[in-house]
């Protein structure tokens, strides 16, 4: 076997599906094992875009994981596609997260490093494949057909490459069973998630829904923690917003919006 592909502890042969695995009970393990907006972000398969605005420890990426498994076992023979704001945020924070989330579960996967990280869940019926991307490279997914697309703290990627990727990458959601693009990210300022989800133009679409998650909402978060995260979103509040174009109205909203995450 290469060095540069490997496969989890608990899998099948590569190429192989999850003929152990039964898919529905699994789906209720992980839903059973999320919070309640974390479970608000799972129980959607309707929503085209859908957002999740969150506070600091709030569980983010675990609701990504259990997205994309989701999203995996509900387009057997596609793929999708998770992105992270940069090329070391995959290594960093998602495979570490994506893996032990896998193998928490016993789900069977291959994974392959090179040329570009991807994983293949072996699932009952056939395997799905995953691309993971940066979105700094968001052009390498054209030409792909996807059928959904997870991105990770997209509120820290610059907006003028949001502003070019994301159409791109609605564009490429053209297959599978349930097509769908999700997206989780602490909200930093008037940026992607406000273009996208609170301004008075993106609450008049019907196309897109943002689920809200406070930090207090992850019980599994010590009590240290959760202060600490909530000095910081105060800080983060307490910040000059440097957006004095915008009425000073919007920018009471979106302070109140980001006070809501950690009360």
């Amino acid at each position: 076997m290469s060095i540069l592909s490997r496969e989890g502890s608990v899998l099948d042969r590569p190429g192989s599906s999850g003929i152990s695995v039964d898919i529905d009970i699994l789906l209720e393990r992980i839903r059973n094992d999320l919070h309640e907006p974390q479970r608000a972000f799972f129980d959607d398969n309707t929503t085209e875009i859908l957002g999740l605005s969150a506070g600091y420890g709030a569980g983010k990426t675990r609701a990504l994981c259990a997205a994309c498994v989701k999203l995996a076992a509900l387009n057997v023979g596609f793929t999708g596609a998770v992105m992270e704001p940069t090329g070391p945020l995959i290594r960093d924070i998602w495979q570490t997260d994506f893996e032990q989330f896998l193998e928490h579960y016993e789900i069977p996967y291959t994974f392959r490093a090179s040329p570009l990280p991807e994983y293949i869940l072996h699932l009952p019926g056939g395997d799905t494949k995953i691309l993971c991307r940066s979105f700094e490279n968001w052009s390498r997914i054209i030409g792909l057909n996807l059928a959904f697309v997870l991105a990770d703290e997209i509120d820290t990627v610059a907006p003028s490459v949001c502003d070019r990727a994301f159409p791109k990458i609605l564009g490429r959601l053209r297959a599978g069973n349930v097509r769908q693009f999700c997206a989780a990210s602490t909200p930093e300022g008037f940026r992607w998630m406000w273009n996208t989800f609170g301004s008075d133009q993106a609450k008049e679409r019907e196309d897109r829904k943002l689920i809200k998650m406070r930090t207090q909402d992850n019980p599994h978060l010590p009590m240290i923690s959760l202060s600490e995260c909530k000095q910081t979103m105060i800080r983060v509040c307490c910040k000059p917003i440097s957006t004095e174009s915008l009425p000073i109205s919007q920018q009471v909203r979106f302070m109140i919006v980001l006070l809501g995450l950690i009360m």
